[in-house]
């Protein structure tokens, strides 16, 4: 399996092991996308896998990297919820106002979700409510 692949494969398979080794080998997968314009970093934060996560952003994944639609990590963690991963994003510099291709942002998903918990986070480093 080509590491571009493979890089998606262990962030599924939480085969945090090997997932290192592949970093340190092959550093470039930190810019690869998935068949859906994902990159490691926002399929880590999607499926909730903080291990991963932290590995990929300390072999230097870029924070503010977009999906296919201009999703950022911090948005899918703003829907899907896992406040414990979008602190570390924010604590490690991820952008909390990017706005995606249509306009959403990490606050608008968030409100829209109904993640309150991170909704004072998001404020907390800058999102505004009212810039939306």
């Amino acid at each position: 399996m080509e590491p571009n692949e493979a890089v998606f494969t262990l962030i599924r398979n939480n085969d945090l092991a090997t997932l290192s080794r592949l970093l340190a080998d092959h550093p470039e997968v930190l810019l690869a996308k998935d068949g859906r314009g994902s990159t490691p970093l926002v399929l880590a934060t999607y499926l909730g896998n903080l291990p991963a996560t932290k590995a990929l952003v300390e072999a230097g994944a870029d924070l503010n990297a977009v999906d296919g639609v201009g999703n950022t990590a911090l948005m899918g963690v703003c829907f899907k919820g896992n406040t414990e991963i979008a602190r570390y994003l924010l604590d490690k510099g991820a952008d909390a106002t990017i706005k995606s291709e249509s306009g959403g942002s990490a606050h608008q998903y968030a409100t829209m979700f109904k993640q309150a918990e991170i909704l004072t986070l998001l404020e907390e480093y800058g999102a505004d409510a009212g810039a939306e």
